[in-house]
């Protein structure tokens, strides 16, 4: 603790970048509600400057929130803290996270509060805008965690940001509340998946635990739930956002690993069939429209339609799915096509180029098939066309800024054939 309290700059100085991160860098995520933070900063220098205990959850907060605030300074600001602190602000920012760092690992699982978990979250932050990825995703699954431990992560969101019955009178006015509470849903959702993601990549067969397949029931209501808070979530960054990395992990992440449930399903007991089956081809036709702005989007489009024709194929031997039937909807997605839904165009085989074959080889195809696009338009200007590649190939696929996240053996798609 007396290091840290070492380390923060004097009062004028803290108030600055406290001032500043509620302003500006805060709008990000919506991490702290300004007034309550406010008002704790008050009563915590006025406790330090009567020499009373500072509790190290507070503290631990508020040096995280000087590090996230050093990352978006303008260049006034930049300035005048480098010249009267005699550090870079880059220099200041890290000081300040790895004391943080420090301090946090000082206070017990679950005994932090909501404090707590909101400097953990903040820590991911940090290492997200300094490019550091996978320490971003290790650091996000620790707050999720601890807020799973706490029973605190949806519980204790302001209303504007409830699932269930939000308050939406600021949405209008301030529109990054609507896409904040999507993406802090998404994230949720996402981390409290992890630890169910092995029961995605299990095979299932008649000796198959209860246990086993109650607890991939699960990981399948999480995952078919995730997919539609992403869909909400793409709603809103589509198409001027759409190279946010966000929304392009968590489609291309929960429909593979649905694809890998559907694979490993020998039993033919995968809950909700249908609902998955309609979940693979929506991720497919948003990665479509992804797949037209950035280089990821399109490998990930190529890759879930290999999965997908793959599962297509495999239904004709096994006739085990539910059926769905239908033509073009005219739902669309932000006015920008086909409903994802129901993506049921002239669909069957990746080599088709005619509608007529397409169609009629429809009527061959068995019930409840994945449907996939006739033609793959992959044309991203400056960049080449991802070649086709074979299931077998996934293992060394380049995903671009992904390829440290997500490992391809996770899967365990080598028992299926390409």
């Amino acid at each position: 603790m007396r290091s840290v309290l070492r380390l923060l700059p004097p009062k004028p100085y803290t108030d600055i970048l406290v001032e500043r991160y509620l302003e500006v860098t805060n709008y990000s995520y919506y991490c702290l509600y300004p007034p309550t933070f406010s008002q704790e900063y008050a009563a915590w220098w006025s406790d330090r400057a009567k020499s009373k205990p500072l509790t190290p959850e507070f503290t631990c907060l508020l040096i995280r929130v000087c590090a996230c605030s050093a990352q978006y300074l303008s260049v006034e600001i930049q300035q005048k803290l480098e010249s009267d602190l005699g550090e870079s602000a880059q220099s200041l920012s890290e000081s300040y996270h790895h004391a943080a760092k420090q301090l946090s690992n000082t206070i017990p699982p679950g005994k932090g509060g909501l404090a707590q978990i909101q400097q953990l979250f903040l820590t991911a932050a940090w290492f997200k805008a300094e490019s550091l990825f996978v320490e971003s995703w290790h650091a996000l699954s620790s707050a999720i965690h601890e807020a799973q431990e706490l029973d605190q992560w949806f519980a204790t969101l302001p209303p504007a940001y409830r699932e269930t019955d939000p308050d939406t009178q600021w949405d209008e006015k301030h529109i990054y509340v609507p896409l904040q509470r999507n993406q802090m849903q998404a994230i949720g959702y996402m981390t409290m998946l992890v630890p169910f993601k092995a029961y995605l990549t299990k095979t299932f067969d008649s000796r198959s635990s209860e246990a086993d397949k109650a607890l991939r029931s699960t990981a399948v209501d999480i995952a078919v739930h995730l997919m539609d808070i992403s869909h909400r979530l793409f709603d809103h960054v589509y198409p001027l956002n759409a190279k946010f990395h966000l929304v392009t992990f968590l489609i291309f992440d929960t429909a593979a690993f649905l694809s890998s449930a559907m694979i490993h399903d020998k039993d033919h007991s995968l809950p909700q069939r249908e609902n998955i089956v309609q979940k693979i081809s929506l991720a497919c036709s948003l990665m479509q429209k992804l797949a037209q702005i950035t280089k990821t989007g399109a490998i990930c489009y190529l890759v879930l339609v290999r999965l997908a024709k793959s599962l297509s194929t495999s239904s004709k031997k096994t006739a085990s799915f539910t059926e769905i039937t239908g033509g073009i909807s005219s739902l669309g997605v932000n006015g920008a096509g086909p409903s994802p839904e129901l993506e049921l165009d002239t669909f069957s085989s990746l080599g088709s180029t005619s509608t007529e074959s397409s169609s009629s080889s429809l009527g061959s195809l068995g019930p409840n098939e994945i449907f996939l696009p006739a033609s793959l338009d992959l044309s991203v200007p400056g960049m080449e066309t991802p070649p086709v590649i074979s299931v077998g190939d996934f293992s060394n696929l380049d995903v671009g800024q992904f390829d440290q996240i997500w490992d391809w053996q996770n899967l365990d798609l080598t028992l299926f054939p390409a």
